[in-house]
C-alpha cells in the first residue's frame, strides 16, 4: 500500500506504540487534557483513548502532584515537557506517554516554568533540617495538620517549607508545617547549637540558587533557646557557673 497503518487507521491504538516515552525520565505531556480513566492495564488504557492524539498512563501513581487518575487521553500534545532540575525524580510517579505524531518535541522550558505553583518543584531541593539548618526568610502561613505530601501541597503557592515529623521540648510550639513567601538563604545551625536538641524534618525550596547564609543561626537569633545546647556541661561532673545571677524559676 502507499500510505501504513497509521494513514489508514488513525484511531488505532496501534499508533501510540512507536512513541512511547519514559513519564520519570523523559517527562509529562503538555497539551490539551480529553478525558481519563482508572484503567489498570497499558493496553487497556491505550485502548480507552485511541481516539485521542496522546496517552500518559501510570502503573504507580506518585503521593505528590495532582494526578490522580492512572490513565489520561489528550486531544491535543504542544511538546513532550522535561521536569528539569527542580524536580526530584524519585518523586514521581511510574510510567509512559505516548504520542501518534511522531515529529513531537521535546518544550522549551521545563515543568517547573510552566507550572510555578507544583508542589513537585520542592522536591529537587530537599535537605535535612538537622543536618543543614533552616530556612531564613519570610514566613507566610502554617499548619499542624497532615504529611509531608499535605504539607508540600499546602505550600505550594510559596516558595519554600519547613516539615517537621518530630518537635523536640526546646522547640516546642513549633508548627509541623511551614510555608515561606521568601527566602534569603539556608541558616546553618553552628557550633553554638546540639543538633541532638533540634527537631526532625526537612525543609523544600523551589530555587536552586539558593546559598548558605553567611553567618550561623546564633548570629542572627542570639536569644535563640538553641544557642545554650552545644556549651552543655554536667553539673555534678564539671562546675557550676560563676558569674552575675540574673532571674531564677522552679518551671
Amino acid at each position: 500500500c502507499a500510505l501504513d497503518h497509521c494513514a489508514f487507521n488513525s484511531n488505532s491504538a496501534l499508533c501510540f506504540t512507536g512513541n512511547r516515552f519514559s513519564y520519570r525520565n523523559n517527562g509529562d505531556i503538555r497539551g490539551t487534557v480529553g478525558i481519563t480513566s482508572n484503567a489498570r492495564s497499558e493496553g487497556e488504557c491505550l485502548n480507552f483513548c485511541k481516539d485521542y492524539e496522546g496517552v500518559r498512563f501510570l502503573l504507580f501513581v506518585a503521593s505528590i502532584g495532582d494526578i490522580t487518575a492512572p490513565c489520561t487521553c489528550y486531544s491535543t500534545v504542544d511538546c513532550i515537557e522535561p521536569w528539569g532540575n527542580s524536580v526530584s525524580t524519585s518523586d514521581l510517579s511510574l510510567g509512559d506517554v505516548f504520542v501518534k505524531d511522531g515529529g513531537t518535541q521535546t518544550c522549551a522550558l521545563d515543568h517547573c516554568a510552566f507550572n510555578s505553583n507544583s508542589a513537585l518543584c520542592f522536591t529537587g531541593s530537599r535537605f535535612s533540617y538537622r543536618s543543614n539548618g533552616g530556612i531564613r526568610g519570610t514566613v507566610g502561613i502554617s499548619s499542624n495538620d497532615g504529611t509531608e505530601k499535605a504539607c508540600l501541597e499546602f505550600c505550594k503557592e510559596y516558595d519554600g517549607v519547613r516539615f517537621l515529623t518530630f518537635v523536640t521540648s526546646i522547640q516546642a510550639g513549633t508548627a509541623l508545617c511551614t510555608c515561606f513567601s521568601t527566602i534569603d538563604c539556608i541558616e546553618p545551625w553552628g557550633d553554638s547549637v546540639s543538633i541532638f536538641d533540634l527537631s526532625f524534618g526537612s525543609i523544600f525550596y523551589k530555587d536552586g540558587g539558593t546559598q548558605v547564609c553567611a553567618s550561623d543561626h546564633c548570629t542572627f537569633n542570639p536569644n535563640s533557646p538553641l544557642c545554650f545546647t552545644g556549651n552543655s556541661l554536667s553539673y555534678r561532673d564539671d562546675s557550676d557557673i560563676r558569674g552575675t545571677v540574673g532571674i531564677s524559676s522552679n518551671d
